[in-house]
């Protein structure tokens, strides 16, 4: 073995090491974050059965196991497509774009997240747009991913009423967009926060009040989300009650 041999496996292992060391300080963390939610869902229908057992109906009991069986099958779902090393890149998430649906895209994912999300709250997913059709390149699984983080993020901080996903085309700049309104009716946001809540690790005082002890990513990957697809996002407090965050992708 001559010096460049040496040379090239040198820098082999170390683009291998420095592979491993991005994927565990960053990548790993996110896969958590994703598959956190569905497991806490499928735990918390099993303990709701449990506790509540001997005094619960048969038909509920029915709902209940589908609902386990529901997650379960969106788990499995969730776990190949995140350990595709298709969907990761040495800087981050990779999306693989193809022209899709938005509006069907935004239907499976709010179906996925009243399987998962709404199952033990008095809380109504609503879906509004006024467009017939609209298409855009997209990542379908990072996309579903995004929406669902936001839906997931609105019902985590509130207790009842409606959560609204609101569809729209706008113009920005001379650029058409279609921008995302996710809507709720809950605690809403500390304005002092306001400007990096899309940070990674940032859990935010409202945290502490519900007593909600995440990892404080959710948000994250869905800047990283959006940012791959060429958007933006933001967020703000409603003028009654709640907060709104929305995010707009070029058309």
């Amino acid at each position: 073995m001559n010096i460049r041999d040496l040379s090239k496996e040198k820098a082999d292992f170390l683009k291998e090491r420095n592979d491993k060391s991005v994927f565990k300080a960053h990548l790993l963390p996110s896969i958590g974050h994703e598959m956190r939610t569905p497991i806490h869902a499928i735990g918390g229908i099993a303990n709701f059965l449990e506790n509540n057992w001997d005094n619960t109906n048969d038909q509920t009991k029915k709902q209940a196991i589908n609902n386990i069986a529901k997650v379960a099958d969106t788990l499995g779902e969730l776990v190949n497509s995140l350990f595709d090393p298709l969907r990761y890149n040495s800087h981050g998430i990779e999306c693989i774009f193809k022209q899709e649906n938005l509006i069907t895209a935004t239907k499976l994912a709010i179906k996925q997240s009243k399987a998962i999300l709404a199952i033990n709250k008095k809380i109504t997913i609503k879906f509004e747009t006024a467009l017939p059709k609209c298409h855009a390149e997209i990542d379908i699984f990072w996309f579903k991913q995004l929406l669902f983080n936001l839906i997931s993020n609105a019902i985590k901080f509130s207790e009842e009423g409606n959560v609204a996903i609101i569809l729209k085309e706008v113009t920005k700049d001379n650029q058409e967009y279609f921008i995302f309104s996710v809507i709720d009716q809950g605690i809403g946001v500390n304005e002092e926060e306001l400007d990096r809540i899309f940070s990674p690790y940032i859990k935010g005082s409202r945290n502490v009040l519900k007593n909600n002890y995440g990892m404080g990513l959710g948000l994250s990957i869905c800047t990283a989300v959006v940012l791959a697809h060429n958007g933006r996002i933001t967020a703000k407090n409603n003028s009654d009650t709640g907060a709104t965050f929305e995010f707009m992708i070029p058309k």
